[in-house]
């Protein structure tokens, strides 16, 4: 029996057994959630003449769990996903994700906040993270912290004090393993129960391995202005203090718009546009980038659900090279059962670069159907 059948076997037991369901630890509601999910790839080694197609199946066991109380919410959710290739099997791997999110309330006054994220896969998981990236499938780890503080001084004004941390380790030489440490503070000021006004600062420091640490001082201003009950615009401007690996100092601008509308319980739309100068994680060059963001969603039926999102970027690097980046994808969720919701999605990217090798297109096809116990 071939790899790709043992799997599907266990995961349609697992879907099947009457003794699997949510239970409680402590006062943790769990529930087991399992899914099984087939895509065609047309290039999935993001070759830019050589394209390889071929079929791939995603097998995915996970945990999800949460808590709320008067004073604090905790959620949680971890999952081990086995991708098996149809025909490219050296592709075959294992990924892991673990996401936590946790708030209390110290006081009426005070709150803190905890959020980490794990990953480790073999390629981008959001259009975002494609954007810059070194092309190609190749494997990485990344975790994610932030912590935060508020306090409310009065009814109309909030200090901040927040902290990230975030590590990068791949497995090419080509790119860079990193180390970010972000400590920051804010203070946030209600005109109106429509205007909030906000000054901030951040100290940023990515090593890198081993080209060396950046320095970036980011010091912004903002504006968020409900235009109605369900529509803000948020406006934020600044400049980064930067210096580089080679002990350079520049100051540039930054500044991000953007649009959000809860237009109704069952519709959210998104929209984004920043320009700024910084370094990713995986690169110790400065990137020069503007992006935009869309994001929409729109429960069409009790039970079926439509998602929407489309990026596109472009930005060049000290070393004088060029990136562009386009993608969009889209997805729809069907609820067969209670607990039993299947899916069917499609993806587009295409990245132009004036790196030789580092150009490619790719389109996919997804569908598949998830079980939460």
């Amino acid at each position: 029996m071939s790899q790709r059948n043992i799997f599907i076997f266990i995961l349609l037991g697992a879907v099947s057994s009457p003794v699997v369901y949510a239970f409680q630890l402590g006062t943790l509601d769990i529930k087991p959630v399992v899914s099984i999910k087939e895509k065609f790839d047309d290039n999935v080694r993001y070759s830019e003449t050589n394209k390889i197609s071929d079929w791939v199946m995603f097998l995915s066991m996970g945990l999800e769990g949460k808590r709320e109380t008067k004073v604090d919410t905790l959620s949680f959710n971890g999952s081990i996903l086995q991708k098996i290739f149809g025909k490219e099997n050296d592709l075959n791997g294992l990924s892991q994700q673990l996401g936590l999110k946790y708030k209390r309330d110290l006081s009426a006054y005070d709150r803190v906040t905890v959020s980490n994220n794990f990953t480790h896969a073999d390629e981008a998981t959001t259009l975002e993270d494609e954007f810059g990236r070194v092309a190609g499938r190749y494997n990485y780890y990344k975790n994610f912290l932030k912590l935060g503080l508020e306090h409310d001084f009065t009814e109309q004004l909030t200090g901040k004090l927040r902290y990230a941390n975030e590590t990068y380790s791949a497995s090419i030489n080509t790119v860079s393993d990193s180390v970010l440490n972000r400590p920051g503070m804010e203070l946030a000021y209600a005109f109106s129960s429509r205007t909030i006004g906000s000054v901030s600062y951040d100290y940023a420091n990515r090593a890198f391995d081993p080209d060396g640490t950046v320095h970036i001082h980011t010091t912004q201003g903002g504006i968020r202005q409900f235009l109605t009950n369900q529509v803000y615009v948020d406006v934020k401007a600044g400049i980064n203090q930067i210096t580089t690996t080679d002990d350079r100092h520049t100051t540039k601008p930054n500044f991000l718009v953007g649009i959000y509308n809860d237009i109704d319980p069952t519709t959210q739309v998104g929209l984004t546009f920043s320009r700024s100068y910084d370094v990713a994680y995986s690169y110790s060059e400065l990137f020069n980038n503007w992006n935009a963001n869309l994001f929409w969603s729109r429960q069409l039926t009790s039970r079926l659900n439509l998602t929407l999102a489309g990026f596109s970027g472009a930005g060049k690097f000290d070393s004088g090279v060029k990136d562009k980046f386009n993608g969009v994808n889209t997805s729809l969720e069907y609820e067969l059962k209670e607990n039993i919701k299947s899916n069917l999605g499609y993806s587009f990217t295409r990245s132009d670069s004036s790196q030789a090798g580092s150009d490619y297109d790719k389109n996919t096809v997804f569908m598949g159907i998830t079980v939460e116990f």
